[in-house]
């Protein structure tokens, strides 16, 4: 069994962490590159905007697969160690459960609701990838934060994404004429891949004893309130290129795609801060309001800094869209340069959301992304016209604006709560 004594925190153990985040962080980042220019250049911009309807609407759902039990693993581990072989046996056996219930929803909904015609097969297969690998995936980096290792919690992310990075490079050395169809099976194949690699070597490093036994309804009730801001946080993140798909087309989503993944792999660090104080955050909770609050302070002074330079970072590689892309990629130049702003009000709401729900207001964050949601879908339905990428641009930097707003007043209300 695991001692509490080894997870005691020690003065320097978070700036560790992060440092060797930053590591796996910049492999994912140069794997989500490396898919990105070889599945947009082989799907073009059409072929590419239908996958990213079909993922995003995938992601969005598998935001509820875990039921909450990732938060549920993290809560419990980082409070009374030798819990973790009850915790993540349940917590497997609950996403599994409930990612395979998603994606059996999502196989009859999905054509009707994206209008895409690409066959039921491809689409259970990108359906699979989202609903199920990676939520367990996911699941087990969470199993490693708990214990406080974040390099390999890092490093399983980075693994599914290596693992998809292969499989691009793979579709695209087959030179296949079927395209998205074709490609789906790829995407599945370095999907499952990932997820064996991942669950044999939690089991190796983490040694969990067989214990299976699914939560109980209490705490399945509990790990609710935490799969709700998981659901309204993957919406948020992909619920314009679904949008996109429906109103403004397949080839315009795949432009705006494009200029929005890269703007997203730029704040992963961001997110890799965040999830490396977490556990502390959680713990802070129930101590120290003051300490809580200079934590917050050094991560929100961090994530200022970042910000600025990976905006520069934007700017610059945005040139470069066209000359990885392909020509036909051209328009998503500019709508990077939009995505410049966007950029900071991303990293500071995927912050506050973090922040937010570690103090102990899951349901709270959970009211104001599902508010951001309304307000995303509204401002989509009025923006957005066939082949317009403003529209799109100018809905979601509005959304993230209001979000920060939102989130960031709620903190700050709950540290007036605290210090009461």
């Amino acid at each position: 069994m695991t001692s509490s004594r080894e997870f005691r925190y020690k003065p320097g153990l978070l700036a560790k962490n992060t440092a060797i985040n930053a590591v796996w962080q910049f492999v994912r980042i140069s794997a989500q590159l490396i898919s990105l220019i070889v599945v947009a250049r082989g799907l073009g911009p059409d072929g590419y905007g239908t996958f990213a309807g079909v993922s995003g609407l995938a992601a969005i759902g598998g935001g509820l697969a875990t039921l909450g039990s990732n938060y549920l693993l993290l809560q419990g581990v980082a409070r009374v160690p030798d819990t973790f072989s009850r915790y993540w046996h349940a917590s497997l056996l609950t996403t599994m459960s409930g990612g395979i219930g998603l994606l059996t929803l999502f196989s009859l909904l999905a054509p009707l609701f994206l209008h895409v015609n690409i066959g039921v097969w491809p689409i259970m297969a990108i359906g699979a990838s989202e609903l199920v690998c990676y939520p367990i995936v996911y699941l087990a980096g969470f199993a490693f934060q708990a214990h406080e290792r974040l390099g390999w919690g890092a490093a399983l992310p980075a693994l599914m994404a290596a693992s998809r990075a292969i499989g691009a490079i793979l579709y695209g050395a087959f030179d296949t004429n079927g395209g998205l169809s074709d490609y789906a099976w790829f995407h599945f194949g370095a999907s499952i891949s990932a997820l064996v690699c991942v669950l044999a070597i939690t089991t190796r490093k983490l040694s969990p004893t067989t214990v299976w036994k699914f939560f109980s309804l209490r705490e399945l009730r509990e790990g609710l309130s935490f799969s709700m801001p998981w659901f309204t946080t993957n919406a948020l993140g992909e619920l314009d290129k679904v949008l996109a798909v429906r109103l403004a087309g397949a080839e315009a989503t795949g432009l705006y795609t494009a200029a929005y993944r890269l703007m997203s792999i730029l704040t992963l660090p961001v997110a890799s801060l965040a999830l490396a104080a977490q556990p502390r955050l959680f713990r802070l909770a129930n101590e120290s309001g003051n300490a809580t609050q200079r934590l917050v302070s050094q991560l929100s002074i961090a994530a200022i800094l970042y910000s600025v330079a990976a905006m520069i970072c934007l700017a610059v590689l945005a040139i470069t869209l066209p000359i990885f892309l392909g020509q036909s990629f051209m328009p998503s130049l500019q709508t990077a340069r939009l995505l410049i702003i966007v950029l900071p009000l991303f990293a500071f709401r995927i912050l506050g959301s973090i922040v937010l729900l570690s103090a102990g207001h899951p349901i709270q964050r959970a009211r104001i992304e599902a508010f951001g949601i309304l307000v995303l879908y509204t401002l989509a339905t009025l923006l957005i016209r066939p082949g317009s990428l403003n529209g799109i641009v100018l809905a979601v930097c509005i959304t993230e604006a209001t979000m920060d707003i939102l989130l960031w007043v709620a903190i700050f209300k709950a540290f007036r709560r605290t210090a009461a």
